[in-house]
């Protein structure tokens, strides 16, 4: 019987469940969840091509300080007494850069000119245009450079947003208060 129970006792943890909480263009910020069998994690984040040493992690950890539009590998193990779980490795990028751009207007138009940034891989650019007087506009549709926003009034003052998407993982959205000619 007090084998059993020594058995029971130092159970091996679950290989820990890791999910995202946010991502910004220079953090990876991961969540997972306590069991009764785990009484701590070990984790690190490392660039695809690169190993990483774990260390002593809670859940709602912020790996800050990345580089943007980058692929990093999560990896988390459950602790429990002397036992480790089987890491879990997840894949995650960070976010580009919030993109540039400048403009032109005309009578009824204003056109967005905006670069392509440095990110490599899967990338779209969303954009909308309304009258500031509007609180501006909520809904981006998907664009490319250059963009004209036609049929808007003349002489008023439009809000312009743009944003970049990177792997699935949106930047921050950059807005830009632009006005359309009087002729």
């Amino acid at each position: 019987l007090k084998f059993i129970i020594y058995n029971f006792y130092y159970l091996e943890p679950s290989a820990p469940t890791v999910t995202l909480n946010t991502q910004t263009v220079d953090s990876i910020t991961i969540d997972f969840g306590q069991s009764s069998t785990t009484t701590s994690f070990k984790g690190c984040i490392r660039k695809t091509d690169a190993t990483c040493t774990p260390g002593t992690i809670t859940s709602s950890h912020q790996f800050p300080s990345l580089e943007a539009c980058t692929e990093y590998i999560v990896e988390v193990i459950a602790v429990h007494q002397n036992l480790y779980s089987t890491t879990t490795t997840k894949n995650f990028y960070t976010a580009s850069a919030s993109p540039a751009f400048t403009t032109s207007q005309t009578k009824n138009s204003i056109t967005i000119i905006f670069a392509d940034t440095t990110c490599t891989g899967t990338k779209l650019f969303k954009a909308c245009a309304d009258k500031s007087s509007n609180a501006g506009c909520s809904s981006l549709a998907t664009v490319t450079s250059p963009h004209t926003f036609p049929n808007l009034d003349s002489s008023e003052q439009y809000t312009i947003k743009l944003q970049e998407i990177y792997e699935g993982v949106e930047s921050t959205i950059t807005s830009n208060n632009e006005y359309t000619g009087k002729y």
